[in-house]
């Protein structure tokens, strides 16, 4: 069992004298099963029950990114409920998750800039190898669509595509770059799911019509519990018409 609470304050209408509070306590069961040294198979259950000023919605429907109960408007409460199962092969330096579950992904220090802590579970495989200091990650997902507000338009299915090469060229210091494509409209694109693309060879092939970002960050470890952090982060990144066209 694993619990949390989230508390957080905002004020989406400026005639709000004081700030709109909302509280969230998650509880999250689960239970694993281990087959030999290398197969492992994970099930988890999260239930959040929120409380607060904001604006609860009575809804099931997975469009919605995740579905949330109130049972009763006046009660000021609402119970979501998520199921997250996944496989984990684990074999001396590789290892493959398969499942739905959530992820950051991204450079930030603080947050993450392409997946945020709050984005919903999702189904997705992701490969990872780890060759002494370089540890390589690659990660082929399915996003479902959400409409974050009632009035919101359907969007079409999006896919996720990313790549993250780390290395600890000393112990205390760490650098990595990384690409990462979301991409629609059509179905899965095959070429994304090979580790070794190159996104943006990929992306031009496909006539420049996918959201891509790419990234080169690095930490940096100083005496005296001081780090310093650095990032840069370009989005809606197209080679093909040179390195000032971005978005």
């Amino acid at each position: 069992w694993r619990g949390r609470e989230a508390f957080e304050r905002s004020n989406p209408d400026s005639q709000r004298v004081l700030p709109q509070p909302d509280v969230r306590i998650v509880l999250e069961p689960g239970a694993a099963l281990q087959v030999g040294r290398h197969l492992l198979a994970v099930q988890q259950v999260s239930y959040r029950v929120r409380t607060g000023d904001g604006t609860l919605r009575d809804t099931r429907d997975g469009r919605d990114g995740e579905a949330e109960r109130v049972f009763n408007p006046h009660d000021r409460f609402s119970i979501a409920r998520t199921v997250v199962p996944y496989v984990r092969l684990g074999w001396g330096r590789y290892r493959a998750d398969l499942g739905r579950f959530r992820l950051r992904w991204g450079p930030g220090r603080h947050n993450a800039m392409l997946l945020l802590d709050n984005t919903p579970a999702f189904d997705q495989l992701r490969l990872q190898a780890a060759f002494g200091p370089v540890r390589f990650t690659h990660l082929a997902g399915q996003l479902r669509p959400a409409r974050l507000l009632p009035g919101d338009p359907d969007l079409d299915q999006r896919f996720l595509a990313a790549h993250r090469l780390e290395i600890a060229a000393h112990r205390r210091l760490t650098f990595a770059v990384s690409e990462a494509l979301v991409y629609g409209n059509r179905g899965l694109d095959l070429a994304y799911l090979n580790p070794v693309t190159v996104f943006f060879v990929a992306q031009g092939n496909n006539g420049d019509r996918d959201n891509a970002l790419a990234s080169v960050d690095g930490k940096l470890l100083l005496p005296g519990a001081v780090q310093l952090y650095g990032e840069c982060v370009v989005d809606d990144l197209n080679l093909r018409r040179g390195l000032s066209d971005f978005g």
